[in-house]
């Protein structure tokens, strides 16, 4: 049989006195803040289609245990800072030390099933499927909250109200040694292997960032190779010659090799055979309106005509 004397439930102590109202103030905060925002998660993930994946159930899992102790046990521990005593029974307070535990178990073990998930999503995304099915994320889900409450049902009997903390807990000396097991395996195997996936999935990203600068290295290094090749191949293909005489034709300027003295003369040749054919395909109205080459003959007049028939006076002799 338990004491419930006011003695038994009270947590009028010295060391609690001296942050009493700092806790209270810090507890609605945490109550408030804590209830608002998660409720919030959880409407966003049950309103977005876009965020009901799979993974997400284990961020709704996670903010479901943190709603409940921040809305159903939070209030309970800033009533007992504010009045330095456990008012709601024995019952309770080993019903609120269970529940206690039961959610910080089943937050550190979901944050542990995010991180392996990450994890499996960057350096095995072949293997994640397969780990985190439909079927396996509703075993991960209810296992957390099984493994929560089987791990700390065993203390029901010691969970009393601890004057130092002003919170109803699990006795330190009567638990041992499976409380010091269970905080051990808990809050330092759990807690570092968040950070051990959380390290590995830094050191993939890190390599996978690393091989992409290397193949954008790579393909900047072709591409220019490409453009250089070009450019040295170009020159070779048109080179600029000596000035020669117009008369040689409009191509004489650019050749793709050295010029000899043959095909000089052909080009020469294929010159003034393009222009004859040009002075031969003018347009007959073109001709029409040209001037003529020379100055037009006169037709000489009667006058005249008769004047270079008869004989000059100059002709006569006397």
């Amino acid at each position: 049989m338990w004491n419930t004397s006011n003695s038994t439930f009270s947590c009028h102590h010295e060391s609690v006195l001296s942050y009493r109202y700092v806790a209270v103030g810090w507890g609605v905060v945490v109550a408030v803040t804590g209830t608002v925002g998660n409720v919030l998660t959880l409407l966003a993930l049950a309103i977005q289609p876009r965020l009901r994946t799979r993974f997400n159930l284990l961020i709704a899992n996670l903010t479901l245990a943190d709603l409940l102790y921040c809305t159903f046990l939070q209030p309970f521990s800033v009533d007992t800072y504010l009045h330095l005593h456990w008012r709601t029974g024995a019952t309770f307070c080993r019903v609120f030390g269970l529940l206690l535990f039961t959610f910080n178990s089943v937050s550190i073990l979901t944050l542990c099933l995010i991180a392996l998930g990450r994890y499996l999503l960057i350096a095995h995304p072949k293997l994640f499927p397969q780990i985190f099915s439909a079927k396996g994320i509703v075993l991960a889900l209810v296992g957390t909250w099984v493994v929560g409450v089987a791990s700390f049902a065993p203390l029901w009997p010691v969970y009393v109200l601890v004057p130092v903390v002003c919170t109803c807990s699990f006795d330190r000396l009567k638990g041992r040694p499976y409380s010091t097991i269970l905080m051990g395996i808990y809050f330092v195997l759990g807690l570092s292997s968040v950070g051990v996936f959380y390290c590995l999935i830094h050191r993939q990203v890190k390599r996978a960032a690393k091989a992409l600068d290397q193949y954008k290295l790579q393909q900047a290094s072709i591409r220019s190779n490409h453009v250089a090749g070009t450019d040295e191949a170009m020159p070779g293909h048109f080179k600029e010659l000596d000035s020669r005489p117009a008369s040689r034709g409009p191509s004489d300027g650019i050749s793709s090799e050295p010029v000899s003295a043959a095909t000089t003369q052909t080009l020469e040749e294929d010159s003034s055979e393009m222009r004859e054919q040009g002075n031969t395909k003018v347009p007959k109205h073109t001709a029409e309106k040209s001037p003529p080459e020379g100055p037009a003959k006169s037709q000489p007049t009667k006058g005249a005509r008769r004047a270079q028939d008869s004989p000059s006076e100059f002709g006569k002799h006397p």
